[in-house]
């Protein structure tokens, strides 16, 4: 993935249904620096631009596993 526009990290985000707060956190930075970077305010620079897209691709990753599974994956038959 290449480095995601500010909409689409907000999209991103929302989607895997994880706050700014959280994302902050694990990336040790401000909850407004987030803000700031999904509203095209600041880019992260450096490591941490590094980190925030890994993140991303992470959670992209983990939504799209979420929607690309049957709605009856992991459930038994019970065939008679």
């Amino acid at each position: 993935m290449s480095f995601p526009s500010p909409d689409e990290a907000r999209r991103i985000r929302k989607s895997a249904q994880i706050s700014q707060v959280r994302l902050a956190r694990a990336l040790h930075v401000h909850p407004v620096t987030v803000w700031r970077w999904e509203h095209g305010q600041r880019r992260p620079v450096g490591w941490l631009r590094d980190a925030y897209r890994e993140a991303l691709e992470d959670l992209d990753e983990v939504v799209s596993e979420k929607n690309s599974r049957h709605p009856c994956d992991g459930v038994s038959r019970n065939e008679d």
